[in-house]
C-alpha cells in the first residue's frame, strides 16, 4: 500500500518501529521532514496487519 506525502509539509513519510520486548513492537507512520505522525499501534505478532493500519490512518487524514 502507497503511503501518500504528508499533508503539512508535502515530505516523505515512512514506516517507523520500535521494539518494546521480544513479542511486542509499536508501529507508526511518520513524516521524514516535519515529523508528524500517526498514533502508534502496539503489536505483539499481527506487525505486516498494524503496518496496513498505520498507513490507512496516515493516508485518511485531512489536509
Amino acid at each position: 500500500m502507497e503511503i501518500k506525502k504528508c499533508p503539512f509539509c508535502g515530505g516523505e513519510a515512512r514506516i517507523a518501529k520500535t521494539e518494546l520486548t521480544t513479542h511486542a513492537m509499536l508501529i507508526w507512520v511518520k513524516c521524514t521532514r516535519c515529523h508528524n505522525h500517526t498514533a502508534s499501534i502496539k503489536t505483539a505478532s499481527h506487525e505486516e496487519q498494524a503496518m496496513q493500519e498505520s498507513i490507512e490512518r496516515w493516508n485518511r487524514r485531512a489536509v
